[in-house]
């Protein structure tokens, strides 16, 4: 019976959980009549050359097959980039003159505008941050690109890439190590730069915590209530004696009668 009540108890003692209720943002929904964004001259790149480096690595998954179309347009010459820098000065003249004709609705709620203001910037890429480390496979296209295609010039640029992987994949490991340990080498180089590497202050500032007042501790107040009894105590004892004085002082004047 003890054990039940002593149980009940401490149930009774332990704090509920209360969940919290997540609160969804409301999205902005779009307007379909807005003009389309301009696109970027590296999405223009993407857009038609990641058909055919997905051909030409058919495991790879999606953030692997982003990672090889990414180190492809980081490796193109300027004058074969130009191609998608142009279409993508031809797309952004196209979106600017559209959008001088187009007024956006207004927002059907306050819950859109305190999103937008609440709206997080995208962060800007640091120029000063260490360069990523490169791959096996980036090195071999680096170092013999240029080769494969004074010997190949009428292949096209797709049909050059899907080449010079079919070219990396025939190497021996021997021959394919001398790629292997550039690229260990370049990812040591990198690791080491991080450990040292300082972002820069984004501007947010950070909350001050204000400093909570030390609680009276129980024994000064306990003091305190002390001293106030003393001194009411004392109070009392000198009022006694002077009505005793008083006393004795009638009792002589009565007697000398």
């Amino acid at each position: 019976m003890d054990d039940d009540v002593s149980s009940d108890s401490e149930q009774a003692r332990q704090p509920k959980m209360i969940k919290k209720k997540t609160v969804r943002r409301k999205k902005k929904k779009k307007d379909p009549n807005a003009p389309k964004k301009n696109t970027t001259s590296y999405l223009h790149f993407s857009k038609e050359m990641r058909p055919k480096i997905k051909a030409d690595n058919p495991n790879a998954t999606f953030a692997e097959l982003s990672k090889l179309t990414g180190a492809s347009f980081r490796a193109l010459e300027a004058e074969e980039k130009k191609k998608y820098e142009d279409m993508a000065a031809e797309d952004k003249r196209r979106y600017n003159e559209e959008m001088k004709d187009y007024s956006a609705p207004e927002s059907s709620s306050d819950s859109d505008d305190d999103y937008n203001r609440k709206k997080r910037k995208k962060k800007k890429k640091d120029a000063n941050a260490p360069k990523r480390a490169l791959s096996s496979y980036m090195y071999f296209m680096k170092q013999m690109r240029s080769k494969y295609k004074d010997e190949n010039p009428d292949l096209t640029f797709g049909a050059l890439g899907k080449f010079m992987g079919a070219k990396f994949r025939e190497l021996s490991d021997e021959d394919k190590q001398e790629y292997v340990d550039l690229a260990k080498e370049d990812k040591k180089r990198y690791e080491k730069e991080m450990k040292s590497y300082v972002p820069p202050n984004d501007g947010r500032k950070k909350k001050k915590t204000k400093a909570k007042k030390a609680p009276v501790s129980s024994s000064s107040e306990e003091e305190e209530e002390d001293s106030d009894n003393e001194s009411s105590d004392g109070g009392s004892g000198s009022d006694n004696d002077s009505s005793a004085a008083s006393d004795a002082s009638e009792e002589s004047s009565s007697e000398s009668e």
